[in-house]
């Protein structure tokens, strides 16, 4: 951020104006027009079972309590585990990832459901809490 300090005289006795920094322009640009916004769904019809079961489980209870506008983050699903992710988008910036990431993963071969993170500042580093 920058701040500009301009000293103007009025009269004979000086006068200080601090000026508001301007947001980032990464900041910025995520917001859109109204006409150019663009509309997604997501997660698609088939994977509602399973945001629906891993917002509901025992172990994501601290999240939901603190969550004022929550929302799924994202699915993630591969050959070894499978992460639903969650956020509160009352701390979402656009262009920026949320610092609130929170949800469940489980091993390929596990049915039993862990409590994660993802770390601040990135995009796939998850914290086992």
């Amino acid at each position: 951020m920058r701040w500009a300090s301009v000293t103007t005289s009025i009269r004979g006795s000086p006068r200080r104006r601090i000026r508001r920094p301007r947001p980032p322009g990464r900041l910025l640009a995520g917001y859109r027009a109204r006409d150019d916004l663009e509309w997604r769904r997501h997660p698609g019809p088939e994977h509602l079972p399973l945001a629906r079961l891993a917002w509901a489980h025992p172990r994501l209870a601290a999240f939901r309590g603190f969550a004022g506008l929550p929302a799924l983050y994202r699915i993630d699903e591969d050959a070894d585990a499978t992460c639903v992710w969650f956020t509160d988008l009352r701390h979402a910036l656009p262009g920026l990832s949320p610092p609130f990431r929170q949800g469940l993963c489980r091993q390929a071969a596990a049915k039993e459901w862990r409590p994660y993170r993802l770390r601040y500042f990135s995009e796939n580093r998850r914290q086992a809490l």
